[in-house]
């Protein structure tokens, strides 16, 4: 029997933090290695609350009010008297490159930079697990990539760039959206032959979806595997599945766990 992990990727439908951390151990049959708080204060308005956080500490103000296709929204800056993180590190470039990159790995430098540089502010021995999201709007998946070439890219780039002494415990990849089911074609996996994790850090595949069937989710599983040459550390979800009902968050466990004990 394979002895796969689950890992379930931040937010759980729940209406406490208790509620959702005792549904996923129950859920996963003691095959978490990690267990998230299920961010049930936050899952539905993804990171407003945070931001309202910040503005509550001080540390982001209101800049100006603005219209955008939603209706209007406030724009934040940081307040006047906090330092900006761009002095004390190099955080990469946010937002829109000012040209179009040439190959998905010229692209993933940026971002993987910040990554590392967020990393380094940590104390030392600090442990991670980095989740390379697609991104969803109302629960629709916003980037859906023709293969896991951009993924690979982005992951290699991140342990390139890597701080020493903080360890970098899992990368979880997501290789599906929450709303468009994973590929049935082995091309979109072959990349993951040229991942290259360090020694120790551990590879979660994220395509644990509900509209295939169990059949097709072991094949799909197979070829995973298949191009990475080895078998997943974990299986997953591609992203959390706190915007999904408690019903369907069950279906994801109850799949997970059928998956990470396949042959």
């Amino acid at each position: 029997m394979a002895d796969r992990a689950v890992h379930l990727v931040g937010s759980f439908p729940a209406e406490s933090t208790e509620e959702a951390m005792r549904a996923m151990l129950a859920g996963t049959g003691g095959r978490l290695r990690t267990l998230p708080t299920g961010e049930v204060r936050r899952h539905e308005l993804y990171i407003l609350p945070i931001i309202e956080d910040l503005v509550n500490q001080g540390v982001l103000e209101a800049k100006r009010p603005m219209l955008s296709g939603a209706g209007h929204r406030t724009v934040h800056r940081l307040a006047r008297d906090v330092e900006s993180p761009s002095s004390t590190m190099d955080l990469g470039t946010y937002g829109r490159p000012r040209r179009r990159c040439r190959s998905s790995g010229s692209c993933a430098v940026r971002p993987s930079r910040g990554i590392a540089a967020l990393a380094a502010a940590a104390p030392e021995g600090t442990r991670f697990g980095v989740h390379l999201c697609l991104g969803s709007k109302g629960n629709r998946t916003r980037a859906v990539p023709r293969s896991a070439r951009p993924l690979v890219d982005l992951a290699n780039a991140v342990a390139r760039h890597w701080p020493s002494g903080r360890t970098l415990e899992f990368v979880h990849g997501p290789l599906s959206g929450v709303s468009h089911p994973p590929s049935d074609d082995p091309g979109f996996y072959a990349p993951l032959a040229d991942l290259a994790l360090p020694v120790g850090t551990a590879f979660y595949a994220g395509f644990v979806h509900e509209s295939p069937d169990e059949d097709q989710q072991m094949r799909t599983l197979h070829m995973i595997e298949q191009a990475l040459g080895r078998p997943v550390n974990a299986v997953a979800s591609p992203c959390g599945s706190g915007r999904d009902s408690r019903e369907l968050a069950e279906v994801h466990m109850a799949r997970a766990c059928a998956l990470a004990v396949a042959e």
